[in-house]
């Protein structure tokens, strides 16, 4: 694909971003009851908070654009489809898809290689037991309190999954925004829960599957624009185990009013027995979560 073309995939991601972050976010404060900010004008009742820093999600910050001019300098070519399937292939995503990428072995130059790891480095950083939650398309920063889309990467695979890039957009911004929510939304008190603390308790299927089951409620619910549904399906099919676990919850079905409060006990007490034991799931599901 060309630069040109590529390009115009990635511009997508943030007119994606600007066009539909309103409509998300209200759908994810009316889902799970929770806000990202207080009402300065309202009196809370809780001041238990450690952390009032508020979540970006808007800005530069939010929209990841990685320099690629050495890589493409050492692998002569511009072809942006090469170059992201071999840079890719340079990460290693086996916790999100069920098939890794895969590159040839090309050998870079110095400077290459160090803007390959700096790629590389970025999106690794933020895993599950360190600054936040590791989907490779994005990130929920809890420690940074941001929300990253990392367009290039949307752009590819929407090339790749044969979807449009605005859609897969859409999904990404509302998966990332869904653990911005239950992560660190603030209740009807003003409380945040302890999952803005040391991760050290999470389970890593509670805190995707919850990112997910909000992500498709809200593709359902949008009727009118069915493409949202299409590709959260399209990129659920390649994901691994976390990411389709929320379909084993009440037999595949939605619901909305006992999956809140199971949300809201997991926040304020991060155990994961109790949550799994409400999700209406089979003993051979319990059993093989960990």
């Amino acid at each position: 694909m060309s630069k040109s073309d590529f390009n115009q995939r990635v511009q997508a991601v943030q007119a994606s971003r600007d066009k539909w972050i309103d409509l998300v976010e209200s759908r994810l404060r009316d889902l799970t009851g929770l806000r990202l900010s207080k009402e300065k004008d309202y009196k809370y009742p809780c001041d238990r908070n450690d952390d009032e820093t508020p979540i970006k999600r808007s800005g530069k910050a939010s929209i990841v654009i990685f320099p690629t001019n050495l890589i493409e300098r050492d692998l002569g070519t511009d072809d942006q489809d090469e170059v992201w399937s071999f840079i890719l292939g340079r990460i290693d995503t086996h916790h999100v898809f069920k098939v890794p990428y895969v590159s040839e072995n090309r050998k870079l130059d110095e400077d290459a290689k160090n803007q390959l790891e700096s790629i590389r480095k970025e999106i690794l950083l933020y895993d599950d037991c360190d600054f936040g939650t590791c989907d490779v398309l994005g990130v929920f920063a809890y420690r940074k309190h941001v929300i990253k889309l990392y367009a290039q990467i949307i752009a590819w695979h929407s090339i790749n999954d044969g979807i449009d890039t605005e859609d897969l957009a859409f999904v990404v911004l509302a998966h990332e925004l869904a653990h911005a929510y239950t992560m660190a939304g603030y209740d009807i008190d003003g409380y945040r829960g302890k999952l803005l603390n040391p991760p050290c308790g999470w389970n890593k299927y509670i805190i995707e599957g919850l990112a997910q089951y909000y992500t498709e409620a809200i593709c359902c619910q949008l009727k009118k624009a069915p493409q949202f549904k299409a590709a959260f399906d399209a990129l659920l099919a390649g994901q691994t185990e976390p990411y389709t676990w929320h379909r084993h919850w009440f037999n595949g079905y939605q619901a909305h009013e006992i999956v809140r409060p199971l949300l809201l006990d997991y926040r304020d007490n991060v155990n994961s027995e109790y949550i799994k034991r409400n999700l209406g799931l089979s003993d051979t599901m319990m059993n093989s979560i960990p």
